[in-house]
Protein backbone atom coordinates (compact mmCIF):
# COMPACT_ATOMS: atom_id res chain seq x y z
CA UNK A 1 0.00 0.00 0.00
CA UNK A 2 1.39 3.37 -1.03
CA UNK A 3 0.82 6.24 1.38
CA UNK A 4 0.36 9.63 -0.14
CA UNK A 5 2.47 12.09 1.91
CA UNK A 6 0.28 14.99 0.85
CA UNK A 7 -2.84 13.22 2.08
CA UNK A 8 -1.18 12.44 5.41
CA UNK A 9 -0.18 16.06 5.79
CA UNK A 10 -3.74 17.24 5.09
CA UNK A 11 -5.24 14.72 7.51
CA UNK A 12 -2.73 15.69 10.19
CA UNK A 13 -3.57 19.33 9.69
CA UNK A 14 -7.31 18.64 9.95
CA UNK A 15 -6.79 16.59 13.08
CA UNK A 16 -4.68 19.35 14.62
CA UNK A 17 -7.33 21.95 13.82
CA UNK A 18 -10.02 19.79 15.39
CA UNK A 19 -7.97 19.28 18.55
CA UNK A 20 -7.36 23.04 18.81
CA UNK A 21 -11.07 23.66 18.34
CA UNK A 22 -11.94 21.23 21.12
CA UNK A 23 -9.37 22.83 23.43
CA UNK A 24 -10.80 26.29 22.73
CA UNK A 25 -14.33 25.05 23.40
CA UNK A 26 -13.13 23.56 26.68
CA UNK A 27 -11.70 26.94 27.67
CA UNK A 28 -15.09 28.58 27.04
CA UNK A 29 -16.88 25.82 28.96
CA UNK A 30 -14.48 26.11 31.88
CA UNK A 31 -15.02 29.88 32.01
CA UNK A 32 -18.80 29.38 31.89
CA UNK A 33 -18.62 26.85 34.73
CA UNK A 34 -16.49 29.24 36.83
CA UNK A 35 -18.91 32.11 36.22
CA UNK A 36 -21.91 29.95 37.13
CA UNK A 37 -20.17 28.70 40.27
CA UNK A 38 -19.48 32.29 41.31
CA UNK A 39 -23.12 33.24 40.75
CA UNK A 40 -24.26 30.25 42.82
CA UNK A 41 -21.91 31.22 45.63
CA UNK A 42 -23.20 34.80 45.55
CA UNK A 43 -26.80 33.62 45.69
CA UNK A 44 -26.03 31.26 48.56
CA UNK A 45 -24.40 34.07 50.54
CA UNK A 46 -27.37 36.37 49.94
CA UNK A 47 -29.79 33.57 50.90
CA UNK A 48 -27.92 33.15 54.19
CA UNK A 49 -28.08 36.87 54.88
CA UNK A 50 -31.72 37.34 53.99
CA UNK A 51 -34.68 35.03 54.31
CA UNK A 52 -38.18 35.91 53.18
CA UNK A 53 -41.23 35.05 55.24
CA UNK A 54 -44.56 35.35 53.42
CA UNK A 55 -47.75 35.94 55.41
CA UNK A 56 -51.32 36.84 54.50
CA UNK A 57 -50.67 40.40 55.61
CA UNK A 58 -47.57 41.13 53.59
CA UNK A 59 -43.90 40.36 53.18
CA UNK A 60 -41.75 40.32 56.30
CA UNK A 61 -38.02 39.94 56.60
CA UNK A 62 -36.30 37.44 58.82
CA UNK A 63 -32.71 38.52 58.58
CA UNK A 64 -29.47 37.84 60.38
CA UNK A 65 -28.11 40.70 62.48
CA UNK A 66 -26.40 43.42 60.44
CA UNK A 67 -26.72 41.42 57.19
CA UNK A 68 -29.52 43.25 55.44
CA UNK A 69 -28.98 44.14 51.81
CA UNK A 70 -31.06 47.10 50.75
CA UNK A 71 -31.75 49.21 47.72
CA UNK A 72 -29.37 51.66 46.01
CA UNK A 73 -27.13 48.96 44.55
CA UNK A 74 -27.60 46.52 47.44
CA UNK A 75 -25.92 48.83 49.94
CA UNK A 76 -25.51 47.11 53.34
CA UNK A 77 -27.29 48.86 56.17
CA UNK A 78 -24.70 50.73 58.22
CA UNK A 79 -24.47 51.74 61.87
CA UNK A 80 -25.64 55.33 62.08
CA UNK A 81 -27.02 57.81 64.60
CA UNK A 82 -29.28 59.48 62.05
CA UNK A 83 -31.94 57.97 59.82
CA UNK A 84 -33.89 60.09 57.36
CA UNK A 85 -35.77 59.02 54.26
CA UNK A 86 -38.34 60.42 51.85
CA UNK A 87 -39.70 58.65 48.80
CA UNK A 88 -42.53 59.37 46.38
CA UNK A 89 -44.52 57.49 43.77
CA UNK A 90 -43.81 58.41 40.13
CA UNK A 91 -46.53 56.31 38.44
CA UNK A 92 -50.16 55.28 38.95
CA UNK A 93 -50.56 52.06 40.95
CA UNK A 94 -53.66 49.88 41.10
CA UNK A 95 -53.60 48.37 44.57
CA UNK A 96 -54.45 44.85 45.62
CA UNK A 97 -55.67 43.94 49.09
CA UNK A 98 -52.85 44.60 51.60
CA UNK A 99 -50.43 45.35 48.77
CA UNK A 100 -47.38 47.29 49.93
CA UNK A 101 -46.83 50.56 48.09
CA UNK A 102 -43.33 50.70 46.62
CA UNK A 103 -42.44 54.40 46.64
CA UNK A 104 -39.80 54.22 43.93
CA UNK A 105 -38.60 57.83 43.65
CA UNK A 106 -36.14 58.01 46.54
CA UNK A 107 -35.34 61.61 47.43
CA UNK A 108 -33.45 61.06 50.68
CA UNK A 109 -32.17 57.85 52.27
CA UNK A 110 -29.63 58.65 54.97
CA UNK A 111 -28.70 55.41 56.72
CA UNK A 112 -30.09 53.26 53.87
CA UNK A 113 -32.98 52.09 56.04
CA UNK A 114 -35.63 52.49 53.32
CA UNK A 115 -35.93 49.64 50.80
CA UNK A 116 -37.53 50.98 47.60
CA UNK A 117 -37.80 47.51 46.07
CA UNK A 118 -40.47 46.56 48.61
CA UNK A 119 -41.51 49.92 50.09
CA UNK A 120 -40.31 48.98 53.58
CA UNK A 121 -38.60 51.05 56.26
CA UNK A 122 -36.44 48.72 58.39
CA UNK A 123 -35.65 50.28 61.76
CA UNK A 124 -31.87 50.22 62.37
CA UNK A 125 -32.00 51.05 66.10
CA UNK A 126 -34.53 51.41 68.91
CA UNK A 127 -35.76 54.98 69.19
CA UNK A 128 -38.39 57.62 68.56
CA UNK A 129 -39.21 58.19 64.89
CA UNK A 130 -41.35 60.70 63.04
CA UNK A 131 -43.30 58.93 60.28
CA UNK A 132 -45.32 60.84 57.68
CA UNK A 133 -47.53 59.58 54.83
CA UNK A 134 -49.25 61.67 52.17
CA UNK A 135 -51.97 60.10 50.02
CA UNK A 136 -53.60 61.32 46.81
CA UNK A 137 -56.15 59.42 44.76
CA UNK A 138 -56.65 59.13 41.01
CA UNK A 139 -59.75 60.98 39.69
CA UNK A 140 -63.10 59.53 40.85
CA UNK A 141 -61.41 56.76 42.86
CA UNK A 142 -61.72 56.26 46.61
CA UNK A 143 -58.47 55.10 48.22
CA UNK A 144 -58.00 53.48 51.63
CA UNK A 145 -54.42 53.30 52.91
CA UNK A 146 -52.91 51.79 56.04
CA UNK A 147 -49.62 52.39 57.83
CA UNK A 148 -48.36 49.07 59.12
CA UNK A 149 -45.76 48.08 61.69
CA UNK A 150 -44.86 44.39 61.63
CA UNK A 151 -48.32 43.57 60.15
CA UNK A 152 -50.09 45.66 62.84
CA UNK A 153 -52.12 48.58 61.48
CA UNK A 154 -51.04 51.87 63.08
CA UNK A 155 -53.45 54.22 61.28
CA UNK A 156 -55.84 54.40 58.32
CA UNK A 157 -56.12 57.04 55.61
CA UNK A 158 -59.01 57.75 53.26
CA UNK A 159 -58.95 59.82 50.07
CA UNK A 160 -62.38 60.72 48.66
CA UNK A 161 -62.92 60.52 44.90
CA UNK A 162 -66.67 61.03 44.82
CA UNK A 163 -67.93 63.38 42.17
CA UNK A 164 -64.93 62.71 39.94
CA UNK A 165 -62.56 64.68 42.09
CA UNK A 166 -59.20 64.15 43.73
CA UNK A 167 -58.22 64.80 47.32
CA UNK A 168 -55.04 64.62 49.32
CA UNK A 169 -54.33 64.10 52.98
CA UNK A 170 -51.37 63.65 55.29
CA UNK A 171 -50.88 61.72 58.52
CA UNK A 172 -47.85 62.32 60.75
CA UNK A 173 -47.07 60.39 63.92
CA UNK A 174 -44.21 59.97 66.39
CA UNK A 175 -43.64 56.26 67.00
CA UNK A 176 -41.47 54.33 69.43
CA UNK A 177 -39.90 51.61 67.28
CA UNK A 178 -37.60 48.70 68.05
CA UNK A 179 -34.55 47.65 66.08
CA UNK A 180 -35.61 45.35 63.24
CA UNK A 181 -39.19 46.62 63.12
CA UNK A 182 -40.59 46.97 59.61
CA UNK A 183 -42.90 49.85 58.70
CA UNK A 184 -44.68 50.29 55.37
CA UNK A 185 -47.80 51.68 53.68
CA UNK A 186 -50.32 49.38 52.01
CA UNK A 187 -53.74 49.43 50.38
CA UNK A 188 -56.61 48.22 52.54
CA UNK A 189 -58.68 46.85 49.65
CA UNK A 190 -58.19 45.95 46.00
CA UNK A 191 -58.96 47.84 42.80
CA UNK A 192 -58.09 51.34 44.00
CA UNK A 193 -55.73 53.60 42.04
CA UNK A 194 -53.29 55.94 43.73
CA UNK A 195 -51.91 58.76 41.66
CA UNK A 196 -48.31 59.13 40.62
CA UNK A 197 -46.35 61.11 38.06
CA UNK A 198 -42.57 61.73 37.68
CA UNK A 199 -42.89 65.50 38.16
CA UNK A 200 -45.65 65.47 40.79
CA UNK A 201 -44.74 64.07 44.21
CA UNK A 202 -48.32 63.62 45.40
CA UNK A 203 -47.94 60.31 47.27
CA UNK A 204 -45.05 60.14 49.70
CA UNK A 205 -43.62 58.14 52.59
CA UNK A 206 -41.08 59.75 54.97
CA UNK A 207 -39.36 59.04 58.25
CA UNK A 208 -36.81 60.62 60.57
CA UNK A 209 -35.06 59.40 63.71
CA UNK A 210 -35.66 61.80 66.60
CA UNK A 211 -33.84 60.09 69.45
CA UNK A 212 -32.24 56.75 70.31
CA UNK A 213 -33.74 54.84 73.24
Amino acid sequence: MVINPLLVTIQSKLLEDKVNMILEENKDLNKLVRDMSQQINDLEREAQNRKYVYTDTGLKYAVRKDKRLLMNGLVPQQETDIVAFSATLNHVVTLGTHQAIEYDNVITNIGHAYDARHGHFIVPFKGLYLISVTGYNSPAVNVFLELVRNSQVIFNMYSDGRGGGQSGLTETLILSLDKGDMVWVRGRSSGNDIYGFPTENCNSFSGYSLQKL
